[in-house]
Formats: structure tokens, sequence, C-alpha cells
């Protein structure tokens, strides 16, 4: 018998034996902790920030532009 997906708490209730109930939200919380604390150190030693001018979102948003209405002149074209 397979274990049941990580989101699935209660999945693991159903499959846990009589009387280890405590154990197994013990561990179930610990390791939910646990994968928080890592995910949060590895995103603090990731410090970069993407920041983008008003210009080169100006030019983005331009070219977004100027392909939705390409897309719809082939498409009225076709």
């Amino acid at each position: 018998m397979a274990g049941p997906s990580p989101g699935s708490i209660f999945a693991y209730l159903a499959l846990t034996p009589k009387g280890s109930f405590l154990a197994t939200i013990a561990g179930v919380t610990v390791g939910t902790l646990v994968s928080f604390a890592i995910t949060s150190l590895i995103l603090k030693m990731e410090k970069t920030v993407e920041t983008e001018s008003e210009d080169e979102f100006a030019q983005s948003a331009n070219a977004v532009k100027a392909m939705k209405q390409e897309g719809a002149f082939s498409l009225s074209q076709g």
C-alpha cells in the first residue's frame, strides 16, 4: 500500500493504526515545520530582486499590444 500525497493529512490519519494518531499528527507537523524552515533559508539566501523600470515596462506593454494587433490582423485576413 502506498502512502498518500503530502497534502492529504486525512488520508494519513485514515491509514494510521489505532493509538498512533498523536505520533502521526506530530510527524506531519514536524515535517511541515522543517519544510518551511528550509524554504525560508533558501529564500533568504536568494536575495535577487527583479525590478523593471517604467521605460522597460512601457516597451514590453507596447510589444504585447503590437503582437495582439498582428494576431487580430492575421485572423481577419485568414
